[in-house]
């Protein structure tokens, strides 16, 4: 945006410049002016001197200005000269200039130029007659310049300058005016005329460029753009079906973004190897240890040992089916969840029939629920990828539970934000979540552990892990997330809290 509003600035820029240049070439013809205005009346001061009086004073006026015509290069159409006697009346006139405005677009270009010097600014407005007050300054003994004026718009440019007459007849000097005037236009055309083309030129050749680089900039960003909404798509599709997907835009141009389009695309291509290597492991490994399992359960039937001996032999090879049956069931329901379609789901009435079967399952003085406490609370949400959900969660909290206190299932409605969301709290005493490692992306850290139920009986089945990575895959496929925190009871006035963990689910609502 900065280097948008940077190329706008230049062609301001340009135009700044060159009425920097235009004012300064101006007023140095301005000036150049009234030197000659004062040389015209030093030369004609000397030729009057020299001239014979018995000649005609006109004549002699005449030749003497038709002389310095050649010497000078006056141009009598648009210059003239003025000379006024003592009284300030004019008795002789070189030229034949009458001054017209320019109007239209050269009219205003030349009012903007003569509003930034100084002898435009400084003349006396409300004066309606330059020459009185030009003759009246010479007549004093001083040089003048001022603007004459048609209407609104300048004209000419007079300058004067005080003369030395002298009477044929008595031969008496006294002080006269000469009036030196010429056209705008033409102070313009000497001063600045040939500025014209080169600054039009110009100012079109960084209008043009700066309209290019514009373009190009607006192009380079909507190319970005592109792929950057293509890798967000790729990331979110990666994070709600946990694969891998990228769709490259078409770009025309090969160069730093297409490259960049190439490797990103080729980072997704091998991912999604990656994960499709991945998501055939555990069916794979299932089928090949199918046979080797079976034939070693029937050689280790056959061994001429006690059952006490070959139970840990059996326990270990039950472990090794247990993990192969729990990483294919995983990816199973991985796969299940890229083709659920999400409905409208009342979450309440679905939760209090599932909770219901839970507590009959494992027992009323083993939970304490909390529903909610509307009646009905629209969700995009699959029942059965819920179920799930709260099947590997409330399998953890049973595994974890040390007994000190009923496991906590709490559910709430927060409506205080713009989007209204649920928030159902699962929380058991027992053993506090590892430091260093997150619990919804660890696989086998807390595996092959025995666990200590509440009724003292020991559970040598493998704990993976697997759980809390499941649970967290379906909250994010309902664009919902699941929090880890430390326990809680429902009961928030309770003021003995045991050791142990919570896991909050969080789904967004439905508008209603």
């Amino acid at each position: 945006m900065l280097v948008v509003i940077l190329l706008a600035l230049l062609p301001l820029l340009v135009i700044k410049f060159s009425l920097d240049i235009q004012n300064q070439q101006l007023s140095n013809q301005i000036s150049d002016d009234l030197q000659r205005a004062k040389t015209l009346s030093l030369l004609l001061s000397a030729n009057q001197a020299q001239a014979d009086y018995d000649a005609d004073p006109i004549e002699l006026w005449a030749a003497n200005l038709a002389r310095l015509h050649r010497d000078l290069g006056l141009d009598p159409d648009r210059q003239a000269i003025w000379l006024l006697n003592h009284d300030g009346q004019v008795f002789y006139v070189y030229g034949w200039l009458n001054p017209q405005p320019t109007k239209g677009i050269q009219s205003l270009w030349q009012r903007l130029l003569f509003s930034a010097n100084a002898t435009y600014r400084q003349k006396v407005q409300t004066d309606t007659d330059p020459v009185r007050r030009l003759v009246a300054k010479s007549l004093a003994g001083q040089t003048g310049q001022a603007i004459r004026q048609e209407g609104l718009f300048p004209a000419s440019l007079m300058t004067s300058a005080p003369i030395r007459l002298q009477d044929p007849a008595t031969g008496a000097q006294h002080q006269g005016v000469i009036i030196f005037e010429q056209t705008l236009t033409t102070l313009l055309d000497r001063s600045v005329g040939g500025l014209y083309p080169f600054i039009l030129g110009l100012m079109l050749l960084l209008v043009t460029w700066s309209l290019l680089v514009i373009a190009l900039a607006a192009h380079v960003s909507w190319r970005i753009q592109r792929v950057q909404r293509a890798v967000k798509e790729g990331v979110n599709h990666l994070s709600a079906y946990n694969q891998a997907c990228y769709s490259a835009p078409k770009l025309s141009i090969n160069d730093e973004i297409q490259q960049l389009n190439d490797g990103i695309s080729q980072l997704f291509d091998q991912l999604s190897s990656y994960q499709r290597y991945l998501n055939a492991l555990p069916s794979t490994l299932n089928h090949e240890l199918h046979n080797p399992l079976n034939r070693l359960n029937l050689a280790l039937a056959r061994l001429p040992i006690t059952q006490d001996e070959k139970k840990p032999l059996q326990q270990a090879i039950a472990q090794i089916t247990h993990i192969t049956q729990r990483l294919t069931e995983a990816q199973n329901l991985k796969s299940g969840m890229v083709n659920t379609a999400l409905q409208p789901l009342n979450i309440a009435q679905r939760l209090d029939a599932y909770f219901a079967q839970v507590i009959d399952y494992i027992g009323v003085n083993r939970v304490n629920y909390q529903p909610f406490k509307q009646a009905e609370i629209p969700v995009m949400a699959d029942g059965f990828l819920l179920e799930q959900l709260f099947d590997k969660l409330i399998d953890n909290a049973l595994a974890f539970d040390n007994g000190q206190c009923p496991i906590q299932i709490c559910c709430q409605l927060n409506d205080q934000t713009e989007v209204k969301t649920i928030a159902i709290h699962i929380c058991n005493t027992g053993p506090n979540w590892p430091t260093g490692v997150d619990p919804r992306n660890e696989f086998f850290s807390q595996g092959h552990q025995q666990l200590q139920n509440p009724d003292g009986k020991i559970d040598s089945s493998p704990h993976l892990g697997l759980g809390l990575h499941l649970a967290d895959l379906i909250a994010k496929r309902h664009q919902g997330e699941l929090k880890l925190s430390k326990f809680q009871r429902c009961d928030t006035d309770a003021v003995w809290a045991p050791t142990g963990v919570c896991v909050t689910v969080i789904l967004p609502c439905l508008a209603v």
